[in-house]
């Protein structure tokens, strides 16, 4: 995430509202971990979707098997 930020020409201390893709593989990690991420990032929500179609989304390959969508938004 903080690489797509940058990626995407946000300053270190912009806001942002993330979406993840669900993926059984991943989802559980991601809700139990929520306002952590948040708080990493300056994300001031961080919701799983059922999908992105997006045309700013990323593919993130978490590892050779499990990979989302990710989408970030300035507030």
């Amino acid at each position: 995430i903080q690489n797509l930020r940058k990626e995407s020409g946000f300053d270190v201390t912009d806001k942002i509202r993330i979406a993840i893709a669900r993926n059984a593989d991943i989802d559980a990690a991601i809700e139990a971990h929520a306002a952590y991420i948040g708080q990493q990032t300056l994300a001031t929500e961080v919701k799983l979707v059922d999908s992105i179609d997006d045309a700013s989304s990323t593919l993130v390959e978490i590892d050779d098997t499990v990979s989302t969508r990710i989408s970030i938004a300035k507030i």
